[in-house]
């Protein structure tokens, strides 16, 4: 039905309904689950963010929230990593979560980098 988490939170928003949607495809991705995580501290009702399968309930309305922190960037972090693998050069990435850098920090030992 939808493309993205991002269109069905755009239709329940226009629509105001009081439905459930189901998103199979790219629940357990670290910014859909940040996403998620913040969009329910302002009561919205959205389970399943971090599994394979979402589902998103609609409300009246949200709340405003001005104190959330979102979740660091993989992608741009993971670049940082490499560039100093290429280079051979040392780099301190503070402020990022490790879990969701293990892929690469896998590939990267298993290349002869350290």
């Amino acid at each position: 039905m939808f493309n993205d988490i991002k269109e069905a939170l755009d239709y329940i928003e226009s629509k105001r309904v009081k439905r459930t949607f189901e998103q199979f495809q790219e629940a357990n991705n670290s910014h859909i689950v940040d996403v998620a995580n913040f969009l329910n501290t302002m009561e919205a009702d959205i389970r399943g963010a971090g599994t394979d399968m979402i589902k998103i309930n609609g409300v009246e309305k949200l709340i405003g929230n001005n104190t959330y922190s979102v979740v660091p960037d993989q992608i741009e972090a993971g670049t940082f990593m490499l560039a100093a693998v290429a280079s051979q050069g040392n780099v301190l990435i503070k402020n990022c979560i490790t879990k969701h850098l293990e892929p690469l920090t896998a590939k990267i030992i298993e290349v002869g980098g350290e």
